[in-house]
């Protein structure tokens, strides 16, 4: 705010870039132990939510329904964090400690980058035609998260490995 006003603030000379950059990791430290990866308590609260997108998606293959075009939901950033967390998605190859804070290189885990204030998630499902004569139609399904997309071609294959464990069923 003191920097809109005055085009300038002196509470930057206060930090350095390593100061900042500091605490910018005890931020993804927070997030990670306590809205992500960190403690599955974390994530299986999501179940729940998971579960009502893949049985609408589903139910929406299967009745070929045309009359729905959408479900909308939303929630806090926490919320969307926990259900990339319940997809195995964003989950860094060593869990940031305090102990192992990279100094002159990017971490794996951002939580700015990966929820930051307005994030959103799209999953859509598309019907596309099929060359084969054996098929005439086939299912897609798009992910869509901070406008960065991934193809499935069937529900199981998007929510693994969730769909397949007995968490949520």
């Amino acid at each position: 705010m003191e920097s809109a006003l005055f085009s300038e603030s002196n509470w930057c000379n206060l930090f350095s870039q390593s100061d900042l950059r500091l605490n910018e990791y005890l931020e993804d430290l927070v997030e990670y132990w306590y809205a992500s990866h960190g403690y599955s308590s974390n994530y299986q609260p999501s179940c729940v939510l998971l579960k009502n997108i893949s049985s609408y998606l589903q139910t929406a293959v299967e009745q070929k329904s045309k009359t729905k075009k959408g479900m909308f939901k939303f929630a806090h950033s926490d919320t969307v964090h926990g259900l990339l967390s319940l997809m195995d998605l964003y989950r860094p190859e060593v869990a940031p400690l305090a102990n192992n804070y990279p100094i002159d290189v990017v971490w794996d885990y951002s939580a700015a980058i990966i929820t930051p204030f307005a994030s959103n998630i799209g999953f859509t499902l598309f019907q596309c035609p099929v060359t084969s004569r054996l098929m005439k139609v086939t299912t897609k399904y798009l992910l869509l998260i901070a406008n960065n997309p991934s193809e499935y071609r069937n529900l199981s294959d998007l929510f693994l490995p969730v769909l397949k464990d007995d968490v949520i069923h």
